[in-house]
């Protein structure tokens, strides 16, 4: 039990001492870069979606990319699965 207690104490030092150092501005900034994907081409944005994108942008904070899935998710659902196309049967 006391082995536990001592555990449990170290953990809780190394976690507080984390948080009083802020990492480095450049590591942040290298760190969240290197995980972005780059950006789609402009032809993701053809058409109803890309019209309904450049309508909504203006008004969010929301990465155009994640505006794209939303509308394509939400119109796939609005029309469900009946209607469809056979192509080469």
């Amino acid at each position: 039990m006391q082995r536990e207690i001592q555990i449990e104490d170290d953990v809780l030092a190394m976690i507080r001492v984390r948080q009083d150092t802020p990492p480095e501005s450049s590591e942040i900034r290298h760190s969240s870069a290197a995980n972005w994907p780059a950006a789609l081409k402009p032809e993701a944005f053809h058409g109803l979606p890309g019209e309904w994108i450049t309508m909504v942008q203006p008004h969010t904070e929301a990465d155009p990319a994640a505006l794209l899935v939303q509308f394509l998710v939400a119109f796939g659902s609005l029309i469900g699965r009946g209607p469809h196309y056979t192509a080469e049967s």
